[in-house]
């Protein structure tokens, strides 16, 4: 996809398209505030503010497009092999919490378990850490096992339409297709072991909270929007780059 044919809204006709998305690019890079990148684009704070929003609206438009588990899953299966030996994994599953500036009214459901206000978002990564499943629509509150319990792909678990595990770590409660760790310490040396080996699996989905937030800082600091709608939009925006990125191989970054 070339993302320089992304359609402007009515709203941001007025500046091109390739500055619309070099502009968004440039937000999501360096989590600079919209002013700040509107006086280096010498576009106005409120052009920036549309920009952003319609650029990041359509590419979480684009999400099922580029985030979706592989049609065929051996090829995964076989290099979570590789990675440790635990059969049939197809991914690795975990919440990050992306910093957000919320409306005073709201500011209790988005105060997470470290007192800070966030998005609490869920991804399901593969083994080279493209993201195959995101959900980015809950305020920092809300527990991951919710997350997952209401999820599109919990219920195709569920029905059976999904073949393959994951792996997720103590938070979640074990299922047949979500394989969690035993307690620590563990009982005996077969327990161990197989920690051992779901730790490495599951390593791959914390690697990939980092490409990420490495790729687009705005997700590693606070994203200053008023509506935290805009703020999901974002972060979904920046989860297709990701992908993008990755079957592109383009090199990853360093903070």
């Amino acid at each position: 996809m070339n993302i320089m044919h992304l359609q402007p809204t009515t709203h941001s006709r007025a500046s091109p398209t390739r500055i619309q998305v070099v502009a968004a690019l440039r937000f999501y890079a360096t989590g600079t505030f919209q002013l700040m990148v509107g006086d280096y684009m010498h576009l106005s704070k409120a052009s920036i503010c549309r920009i952003v929003r319609d650029v990041s609206y359509a590419l979480a438009r684009m999400m099922n497009q580029f985030i979706h588990f592989p049609a065929n899953t051996q090829t995964t299966k076989e290099r979570f092999f590789d990675i440790a030996h635990i059969p049939n994994v197809v991914g690795a599953i975990d919440c990050t919490h992306v910093r957000v500036t919320v409306p005073k009214e709201n500011q209790i459901f988005y105060v997470n378990r470290k007192r800070y206000h966030s998005i609490n978002v869920q991804e399901i990564c593969g083994p080279n850490r493209e993201f195959y499943n995101i959900i980015a629509k809950y305020s920092g509150s809300t527990h991951d096992s919710r997350i997952f319990a209401q999820s599109a792909v919990f219920r195709d678990y569920e029905a059976g339409r999904i073949r393959g595990t994951l792996v997720g770590d103590a938070g979640y409660a074990c299922k047949p297709y979500l394989l969690t760790p035993y307690d620590i310490p563990a009982r005996n040396r077969t327990e161990g072991r197989f920690n051992k080996y779901h730790a490495k699996k599951r390593v791959c989905i914390e690697q990939a909270f980092g490409c990420l937030k490495r790729r687009f800082h705005v997700l590693h600091g606070e994203i200053r929007l008023p509506d935290p709608n805009k703020v999901c939009a974002v972060i979904a925006a920046c989860c297709v780059l990701h992908n993008i990125a990755i079957r592109r191989r383009q090199p990853e970054f360093s903070m």
